[in-house]
């Protein structure tokens, strides 16, 4: 007899492990079905009775909204289309099992099919509609229930056209990173203890299509995928953020070569380059094929030069260099706060 998944039945398109079992939902058939394995055997799906039985099981919800995704935070978060939903054991010291399960709504904004991120006790999601903004999922002791606060209060005019992807950065910041669907790269420094709620845009000589985070030896690091026109033909590139820049003050910012220089880079999709001084055509660094064709900036040995263009994947810098940063330039721009400073008329 035909399974529960098939070709014409659909197979499960959400994961999630919780509780030693691994979690699958929402196919064709079942956009709101949730299959659960057996305890520490994940490739068992088969029904039982027992506590460590696998099952399936559906929520309980007057809408047939599909599934978009799960997330363990202390009980099962499930998100789908129209709301969100929490799935546990029916007291809050038991496990789930074929005999012991109940789904709770919690809250009615829905979710897009953009995978969550969970950052310490909230989780963050992107709420569907016109106006996609990010939702903090968290737990609420005055009402009992987990509830979705919006986190785009003043800033919803940077996801007008809407959230492709998340990415969560914990370390040295906790800091959110999402693309929009206009290829902006968006941070969303996020400081629950201390009220911090910061969102940043970030643009390239391009188009930011995915973002994605990785643990790193010191710090976390932040990858994108970035689409460019390279000398009329469509190019795709996988780039690392440079890390974190905080000298010692003892260091100090130096123009000869010297310092930290190594850590200052401030160029998009850049190359390192590390010359022979005894070349005679150290001058020239190449290695720059997927910027042909456009105009590029390096920093070499304390010297500044901009507006070099990229012929055969190759600059000239026109002096010798032994360590050379070539990339595309981008401006900083810094919006400070408003000064709070007293006057005869009072503060302002």
């Amino acid at each position: 007899s035909e399974g529960a998944w098939s070709s014409s039945k659909g197979y499960p398109a959400v994961i999630a492990l919780y509780e030693k079992s691994l979690w699958l939902a929402r196919t064709l058939q079942y956009p709101q079905g949730m299959w659960k394995s057996e305890t520490d055997l994940f490739d068992n799906f088969k029904v039982g009775v027992n506590d460590t039985s696998g099952m399936f099981f559906e929520l309980d919800s007057k809408e047939r909204n599909d599934i978009l995704w799960m997330v363990d935070q202390g009980k099962l978060m499930v998100g789908t289309s129209g709301s969100d939903w929490t799935v546990s054991g029916t007291d809050l010291n038991t496990i789930i099992s074929p005999t012991n399960i109940v789904s709770r709504r919690q809250g009615n904004r829905g979710s897009k099919d953009v995978r969550p991120e969970t950052v310490d006790d909230v989780i963050m999601y992107v709420q569907r509609g016109s106006r996609e903004s990010i939702r903090a999922l968290a737990y609420s002791i005055e009402s009992d229930k987990f509830l979705a606060s919006d986190m785009q209060a003043f800033s919803d005019h940077l996801t007008q056209n809407g959230i492709t992807s998340m990415a969560f950065q914990s370390a040295p910041d906790p800091i959110l990173w999402c693309t929009t669907g206009e290829g902006r790269l968006l941070s969303f420094t996020y400081e629950k203890d201390q009220n911090v709620l910061a969102w940043n845009p970030h643009e390239t000589e391009g188009l930011f299509e995915f973002v994605e985070t990785i643990y790193g030896s010191v710090d976390d690091e932040v990858w994108a995928a970035v689409k460019r026109t390279v000398n009329g033909v469509t190019r795709r590139t996988v780039e690392r953020m440079q890390g974190y820049y905080n000298p010692p003050e003892s260091a100090g910012i130096t123009i000869d070569g010297s310092g930290p220089s190594s850590e200052v880079i401030f160029l998009d999709s850049s190359v390192t380059a590390t010359i022979d001084a005894s070349d005679l055509e150290s001058t020239i660094v190449g290695g720059l094929w997927h910027l042909e064709g456009h105009q590029v900036d390096a920093y070499f040995d304390g010297f500044y030069a901009k507006g070099l263009t990229v012929t055969n994947g190759r600059v000239d810098l026109e002096v010798r260099a032994t360590i050379a940063y070539v990339g595309l330039p981008y401006s900083a721009v810094v919006q400070p706060l408003r000064i709070d400073a007293d006057s005869n008329m009072g503060s302002s």
